[in-house]
C-alpha cells in the first residue's frame, strides 16, 4: 500500500509532513482550492470545487465522472483521502454543472492550476 491510498492514521507524523509539502494552494474569488501531483499528473480535491460552485453532496456529483478522470488521495487532512479529479475530468464535470460559474471557474483552473501552477 502506497502513501496515497492509506489513510492518515498509518502514517507517520514525517510521511504525513511530506504530502502536505505536496499539497498546492490556489484562490479562486475568496475559495481555497487545493491541488497536487500524482503519477506526473495534477489532481484537484473534488471537494474543494464543489464547495466553490456551491454544490452540497461532492461524493453524489463525483458519481457523473469516469474513473479513469478521479481518484481518491491522501492529502494528509482528517482521516480519510479525497476524491480528485483531473483536468479532464474537470472538463467534463463543468461541461454538465448548471451553475454559471462553472465554465469560469473551469476557465481560470485551465490557466492557473494545469497550466501556472
Amino acid at each position: 500500500m502506497d502513501q496515497f491510498s492509506r489513510c492518515r492514521s498509518s502514517l507517520s507524523s514525517d510521511q504525513v509532513s511530506a504530502i502536505l509539502e505536496q499539497l498546492k494552494f490556489f484562490d479562486f474569488c475568496g475559495s481555497k482550492i487545493r491541488a497536487m501531483d500524482h503519477e506526473g499528473q495534477r489532481w484537484i480535491v473534488f471537494a474543494d470545487i464543489c464547495r466553490t460552485l456551491g454544490y452540497k453532496n461532492a461524493n453524489n456529483e463525483a458519481k457523473m465522472i469516469p474513473s479513469n478522470e478521479k481518484c481518491r488521495l491522501e492529502i494528509g487532512l482528517k482521516n480519510t483521502c479525497a476524491v480528485c479529479i483531473n483536468k479532464n475530468g474537470l472538463a467534463r464535470f463543468t461541461l454538465f454543472a448548471n451553475k454559471e460559474q462553472a465554465v469560469i471557474f473551469r476557465d481560470w483552473a485551465a490557466m492557473t492550476i494545469f497550466e501556472g501552477g
